[in-house]
């Protein structure tokens, strides 16, 4: 079940994302490419020159594009975990995205030396559900 409360807060994040519209609109005009450049059908009929190598092409390159999107975002993890707490302070005492944390205030109002770090801390939280 937490699956299906997840998958909308990842989709909806995937789609705020540029490097996914990046690739799905060279994905959409990669078969374009089986026209020009690459021609894997060897036949030199109608059909293998306007139907299968555009389909072969935009498969290849789609493929191969979803792959890189998805080691790119795979990796997003551990760039964001890097840059989380950057103030160096990994005791329990910092208060940093707790209840009541450092500004004596809300889940977001951690301290001054915490700026940036309120949003991870949020998506930690809805994570953890």
């Amino acid at each position: 079940m937490k699956l299906l409360r997840l998958f909308p807060l990842e989709l909806g994040r995937l789609l705020h994302s540029r490097m996914t519209w990046l690739i799905v609109l060279l994905t959409v005009i990669s078969p374009a490419v089986g026209l020009v450049l690459y021609k894997p059908a060897i036949a030199s009929t109608m059909l293998s020159m306007y139907l299968a190598n555009p389909a072969l092409a935009g498969g290849a390159a789609g493929g191969i594009l979803f792959g890189l999107l998805t080691v790119y975002e795979l990796d997003r993890a551990g760039r964001s975990r890097g840059g989380a707490h950057q103030c160096g302070c990994f005791s329990s005492s910092c208060g940093a995205g707790t209840p009541a944390g450092p500004a004596g205030g809300s889940r977001t109002g951690a301290g001054p030396h915490h700026a940036g770090v309120a949003s991870h801390q949020l998506w930690a939280d809805r994570l953890r559900l």
